[in-house]
């Protein structure tokens, strides 16, 4: 697909104003060029280590139609039920998802005045922001208490790189695509059968339906997975993300993968896996299955909207990636939600009331429930 958007130069109008002078750049496949991240303490820059991996994601091919691992949808030439099937049946295989044109886009510039007027996001609001600069002396430990408002000012600061991971919005999956949550379908078609009052439900089982990101310029998310077995989608609201999927080369033996998996996530090493990238503009969906391992780089001031959810077709993969998660979860996400079990057993308990054309392969189903609850 040509690229319609016209600006590639993503650097020039951050140096400077929003990250150091002499931050240096790296050009991307697609063309785009962008600063390096860059925090600068006595005349070094201490995310030289997130400046090489950028670098090594830099090199990383772009997906392309026809990909073996990535399913590539343009909205607006596809029915609604068409690309409902197509995800489905993507995400059933394993395969990530792009959907060109998914969603409106916001304004050319984040700010506090768009989040507050669209989604509700008060400048006081409180929140826990990741600091690039604590994250490159303690991995485990770059919080920082703070306000929305607090990230929003500190774009301009070009001694500073933060980003918010948790930001809860009450939006989730686009409304043409709803269909694709069964968990969320599972709790509305057990409340008979399993019926809530006097039961206390943890709000994580619906929270993690729809989140935001908001970043400053120059800030790469290391390789990682999502916790809880869920498929993930990402919408593209303001700014500019490129999106890193790995795919490892043996699929068959999960003791491997859970050693390959640490070495990709501890020491960016890449060499036991295949990867390919994606520039999520604004107004893009993506969508990947539970447990991809992904990395993200975003060049310039940002607002992505997003959510979890479970579906029938990706149970394995979510037990493969909740065995994942007991294993070394710690390393391998950085971002928990707990409490979602109950979506689990409400998926379980709905089966037998399921219509004969959703309830194929039951017995699958089944099972692969019964292996993530236990």
């Amino acid at each position: 697909m040509p690229n319609q958007h016209l600006n590639l130069d993503y650097a020039s109008g951050m140096q400077g104003i929003q990250v150091p002078e002499d931050a240096e750049t790296v050009t991307w496949p697609d063309g785009h060029i962008t600063v390096l991240p860059t925090v600068m303490r006595e005349g070094q820059n201490i995310l030289k280590e997130d400046a090489e991996l950028t670098k090594k994601l830099a090199e990383v091919p772009m997906s392309k139609p026809g990909s073996e691992f990535v399913t590539h949808f343009d909205f607006h030439n596809i029915s609604r039920d068409e690309l409902i099937l197509g995800i489905r049946a993507s995400l059933g295989e394993g395969k990530c998802v792009v959907v060109r044109g998914a969603a409106k886009p916001g304004p050319n510039v984040l700010s506090m005045e768009y989040l507050e007027k669209v989604y509700r996001i008060q400048s006081t609001m409180r929140v826990d922001m990741h600091d690039m600069e604590l994250r490159a002396k303690e991995s485990s430990k770059p919080h920082i208490a703070g306000t929305v408002g607090d990230l929003i000012a500190g774009i301009f600061n070009p001694n500073e790189q933060r980003c918010i991971l948790d930001c809860v919005i009450s939006t989730g999956l686009p409304q043409d695509l709803t269909a694709l949550d069964d968990g969320l379908m599972a709790w509305h078609r057990t409340l008979q059968d399993c019926p809530l009052k006097g039961k206390f439900v943890h709000p994580d089982n619906f929270l993690v339906n729809g989140w935001g990101l908001i970043h400053q310029g120059g800030v790469v998310t290391a390789p990682h997975h999502d916790s809880e077995g869920q498929n993930t989608f990402v919408i593209g609201d303001i700014g500019l993300k490129i999106w890193v999927w790995f795919f490892y080369k043996d699929s068959k033996d999960r003791r491997s993968l859970l050693q390959a998996s640490r070495s990709l996530c501890d020491k960016y090493d890449f060499s036991q896996f295949l990867a390919e990238s994606v520039t999520v503009y604004p107004g893009d969906l993506i969508i990947q299955p539970p447990g991809q391992l992904h990395s993200v780089y975003t060049p310039i001031p940002s607002f992505t909207r997003g959510g979890h959810f479970y579906s029938y077709e990706t149970l394995p993969s979510t037990e493969l990636s909740r065995w994942l998660d007991c294993c070394a979860g710690l390393l391998l996400t950085n971002q928990a939600h707990e409490h979602t079990e109950e979506t689990l057993w409400r998926m379980t308990a709905v089966i037998p009331r399921l219509p004969p054309n959703e309830g194929k392969n039951v017995v699958l189903i089944r099972h692969n429930i019964g292996s993530n609850i236990a």
